[in-house]
């Protein structure tokens, strides 16, 4: 009888288990490999010169590839009874030692009603120093195979010359605070073209 008992409990927790997995369901979502083309090669090694002749290098030391939790549909596009979405976020991160820089890729997805899925693609852009992050940052959003300019506070250039070289179609962020140095110029082929230290040291790239 208790042989009979046990396995009558054993198989109602089969079906109450099978039960749940039938009617919780989840969704993955990826970030668009065009949007994604705009990340740094991975073996990103780039050489800049300020304008006494110094070099340095910026070196990629982060790529990262994470996938968050998002507990029912409503905190990430809308479909329907989906109880749990992945989605996916990737991090690149740039560094030089002399200066200290680093300069931050952070892809992500964020919800959204001007995209028929529910949810855009973000591209933010991060600069830091051994003291803080520059808090003027610039985004850009990928949406209904359209990229755009997220970010309010934002200059653009045609044609921006540094020290020595001339850059096309530049973006940089307008950045509020007075005393505030550091800057960088960033272009979506070419990526990072050039930067300024707290200091007021201005670097360009040069290969």
């Amino acid at each position: 009888m208790k042989n009979s008992i046990g396995i009558y409990v054993w198989i109602l927790a089969i079906l109450i288990s099978s039960t749940a997995c039938e009617t919780e369901s989840s969704q993955s979502l990826v970030l668009n490999n065009a949007f994604l083309s705009l990340k740094p090669a991975k073996k990103y090694s780039k050489r800049f010169a300020n304008d006494e002749g110094d070099t340095t290098s910026l070196n990629l030391i982060k790529n990262l590839q994470e996938f968050e939790n998002f507990e029912g549909s409503t905190n990430l596009g809308s479909f329907g009874g989906t109880d749990r979405i992945e989605a996916e976020k990737r991090t690149y991160q740039l560094y030089n030692s002399d200066p200290e820089i680093y300069f931050t890729y952070r892809f992500y997805l964020q919800s959204t009603a001007s995209d028929a899925r529910g949810y855009s693609d973000i591209l933010s852009l991060e600069l830091q120093d051994s003291s803080r992050v520059l808090a003027d940052q610039i985004q850009f959003s990928y949406r209904n195979d359209s990229l755009y300019l997220n970010s309010a506070n934002v200059f653009y250039a045609d044609s921006l010359s540094l020290i020595s070289k001339t850059f096309t179609e530049v973006f940089g962020p307008t950045v509020q605070d007075p005393t505030e140095n550091r800057m960088y110029y960033f272009n979506l082929s070419k990526g990072l073209v050039g930067f300024r230290t707290q200091s007021g040291k201005l670097y360009e790239l040069i290969d």
